[in-house]
């Protein structure tokens, strides 16, 4: 056997003996690679998801509370577990000791509350899509909060609040707002009227 032929026997069993290797490597790296786009795209759907439920909270307040019901509930349910037993949420199978790890503190929740009185216009914002956004400030006790006027707000309320913001003048607001550890979290105007002088 030449020199020629006794490299290309041995360059040929190298050959056979990491190319195998070297596939196996290639197959786990575009693995890995497909399991990466898989990830990204299940995250791109799932916050295409939670966008539309808060769009869909946001104009159905009463999907908002069964929302919050559900949470509570599977909360509930996870802090029930005692040492030893297996809770299925979401079809996956938890020990005891992984439920009390996705336990959550019960949040506190906010309270509708009817604010009215006569208000200061301190400002607007028209850069909402529909509708426009108020900042006011009773006169009785200078509480002060944002509060959206709808776009379905009748026509002669919404020039109330307009002449009150030009002149520097009073507006009687009836506002219904949520109330979180007194603080306003979300406020809407219901209804508006000039106050008498």
């Amino acid at each position: 056997m030449s020199g020629d032929q006794a490299v290309i026997v041995v360059l040929g069993l190298a050959l056979a003996i990491v190319a195998p290797v070297m596939y196996k490597a290639w197959l786990a790296s575009r693995e890995r690679q497909r399991e990466t786009e898989s990830r990204v795209e299940l995250s791109r759907q799932e916050t295409e998801r939670m966008k539309i439920m808060a769009e869909a909270m946001r104009h159905h307040p009463p999907l908002r509370s069964i929302s919050e019901d559900v949470e509570m509930t599977t909360n509930r349910l996870l802090k029930a577990a005692r040492p030893g037993d297996t809770v299925e949420l979401k079809g996956i199978p938890l020990s005891a000791e992984e439920a009390g790890q996705l336990v959550q503190a019960e949040r506190e929740r906010a309270r509708e509350v009817e604010l009215a009185g006569a208000f200061m216009i301190l400002g607007n914002r028209t850069d909402k899509g529909d509708g426009f956004r108020i900042t006011v400030k009773r006169v009785s006790d200078d509480l002060q909060l944002s509060a959206d006027v709808p776009p379905d707000l009748n026509w002669d309320q919404k020039q109330a609040i307009q002449a009150a913001e030009w002149s520097k003048k009073a507006v009687y607001l009836e506002i219904s707002a949520e109330m979180l550890r007194e603080s306003v979290t979300r406020a809407e105007v219901i209804s508006a009227r000039p106050v008498a002088d």
